[in-house]
């Protein structure tokens, strides 16, 4: 017999924004100083039948939270467990505490603070910690937001870029597509570096300066590149030497100390126009 059960899931971190989200009838939430999300409404027969959709719902908030408030979270079940409880009549008729390799303590209220503060043995604070409460996230949500996501929990520059430049083809060809684009060679397919060019063009409105707002973070891009040569760039010298094992082109290799820097200092360009093609992706509903 299904019934209604609430889940606790960890984050990798306390998480320093108030949100919730819902669709359908599965809430999530998060609250500032808790270390874990809480998704409510899933109907199944079992915890463990329930625990596939609560996961899917915490990695759809966790993504949209990473994209509209740069708030990036992994769910830590895996490691730390998880934990299920059984509503009936909105009332707690059982519990199921099951845990990976370790059981959870019970939840703590959520702290009331907008500012966290880490104080030291005598009083004094170490470091604060702002917080915000957005409430609802916006209903818009795209797949690209699970890899901006990943590129954004990313402790790798290496796996941050990659996932930065899915984002950035992913958009780039249905831009390509809905715009039939052909390449300028005469051949019917356009090539990758003009796939990515087209998108930027469409991404950014056509308007170079505010391209130039997210390029000057990259010393390795001059002081003003066109379209053109931030394609170039993104796909040529960070896509293609990023993913390609050898062959003509060179690549860029791990704990090679200059590839290292380079990788390093392209992440924010491909974060921010990352985050440009996800927002025109969300206004032409790609």
């Amino acid at each position: 017999m299904s019934s209604e059960w609430w889940f606790t899931l960890p984050i990798n971190r306390a998480a320093r924004v108030e949100a919730s989200d819902s669709w359908g009838d599965i809430s999530v939430r998060s609250s500032i100083g808790q270390d874990s999300i809480i998704v409510e409404g899933v109907v199944a027969d079992s915890a463990e039948a329930g625990l596939g959709a609560a996961i899917e719902s915490g990695n759809r908030f966790l993504s949209a939270l990473s994209f509209y408030h740069d708030e990036a979270y992994n769910l830590a079940y895996k490691t730390v467990g998880w934990r299920a409880t059984r509503l009936s009549n909105g009332t707690t008729t059982s519990a199921t505490s099951i845990a990976a390799t370790i059981t959870l303590v019970e939840n703590v209220e959520a702290s009331t603070r907008v500012i966290i503060e880490k104080r030291g043995p005598d009083g004094s604070v170490l470091a604060t910690v702002n917080t915000a409460r957005p409430g609802e996230l916006p209903e818009e949500r795209t797949e690209t937001m699970h890899f901006f996501r990943r590129g954004s929990t990313a402790s790798d520059s290496f796996d941050a870029a990659r996932n930065y430049l899915l984002v950035i083809e992913s958009v780039a060809r249905r831009i390509a597509k809905r715009d039939a684009l052909k390449s300028a060679s005469g051949k019917q397919r356009p090539t990758e570096t003009e796939t990515i060019e087209h998108g930027l063009e469409s991404a950014f409105s056509g308007n170079v300066t505010r391209l130039h707002s997210v390029t000057a973070s990259d010393p390795d891009l001059s002081s003003s590149p066109g379209f053109s040569d931030v394609a170039a760039y993104l796909y040529r010298r960070v896509r293609c030497e990023l993913c390609h094992a050898g062959g003509a082109d060179p690549i860029k290799v791990p704990y090679n100390a200059r590839n290292e820097t380079e990788v390093k200092r392209a992440v924010p360009l491909a974060r921010a126009v990352a985050r440009e093609m996800i927002r025109y992706e969300i206004a032409q509903s790609l």
